[in-house]
C-alpha cells in the first residue's frame, strides 16, 4: 500500500504494521529532489529512526544538521523537533521505523482513503486534518502551529469533518482497497 502526497514531493511504501510482530510501523519513504517534505514537527510518542537507502536526506534535529547517505541510520527520540530538506538531484530514499501505533494510525487510513476516493478535493482537506489532529502521530514543533491545527480540525469537524475509520488489518489487504464508499464519502455538510 502507497501513499503519494505531490504537494510536499513526498511517497510513502507501507511495509510492516506496528500491530504485529515487534510493535514497530515501518515503511519507505521517498522524498523528490529540491523538496522539504513535512514542516518541522515531533511525534510526541514514537522514536523514530531513518536508514538511508538512496540519495541525501539533510536532517535537522533541534536545529542541528545531519545528513543521511546510504547505509547511514539515526534516530530521533520521540517529543524532539525535527524537519527535512532533499538538496541533491535524485530523489532520498529512506527506510523509517517508528514505535507503536500512532504514525500507522495517521498515515494508513490516510492512503486508504486516498486510494478509494481517487483524485483528492479541497474539502478532504479538512478530513485530513481533522484526522491528523485526532490520531496525534506527528504535531506541528510549534505552540503557534499546534494552536493553528487545533482551531480548524474543531472548525472543520463542527462542518462535518470526521477523522477515518481505524485501518484494521491494513497488512492483509495490500494492493486492494476494503473500504467502502461510505468511508470514502465526504462529509455531509459541504465544506
Amino acid at each position: 500500500m502507497t501513499l503519494e502526497m505531490k504537494m510536499t514531493g513526498e511517497h510513502f511504501e507501507f511495509l510492516t504494521s506496528a500491530r504485529k510482530g515487534d510493535g514497530v510501523f515501518r515503511f519507505r519513504w521517498t522524498l523528490a529532489a529540491g523538496k522539504k517534505g513535512p514542516p518541522e514537527h515531533v511525534h510526541p510518542s514514537a522514536d523514530e529512526t531513518f536508514r538511508g537507502r538512496s540519495g541525501l536526506l539533510k536532517i535537522w534535529i533541534e536545529d542541528r544538521a545531519h545528513e543521511l547517505r546510504p547505509g547511514d541510520t539515526l534516530t530521533i527520540p520521540a517529543r524532539t523537533r525535527h524537519r527535512f530538506l532533499n538538496p541533491g538531484p535524485e530523489p532520498a530514499v529512506v527506510d523509517v521505523a517508528l514505535d507503536g501505533t500512532s504514525m500507522e494510525d495517521a498515515l494508513v487510513p490516510s492512503a486508504l482513503y486516498a486510494e478509494a476516493q481517487g483524485e483528492l478535493r479541497i474539502r478532504d482537506i479538512f478530513r485530513l486534518l481533522v484526522h491528523d489532529v485526532e490520531a496525534n502521530g506527528s504535531v506541528p514543533a510549534s505552540a503557534v502551529g499546534l494552536r493553528l491545527m487545533a482551531i480548524f480540525a474543531r472548525i472543520a469537524r463542527a462542518f462535518g469533518a470526521k477523522p477515518f475509520p481505524p485501518p484494521g488489518d491494513w497488512t492483509s489487504r495490500r494492493g486492494q482497497s476494503t473500504w467502502t464508499a461510505q468511508d470514502a464519502a465526504p462529509p455531509s455538510a459541504s465544506i
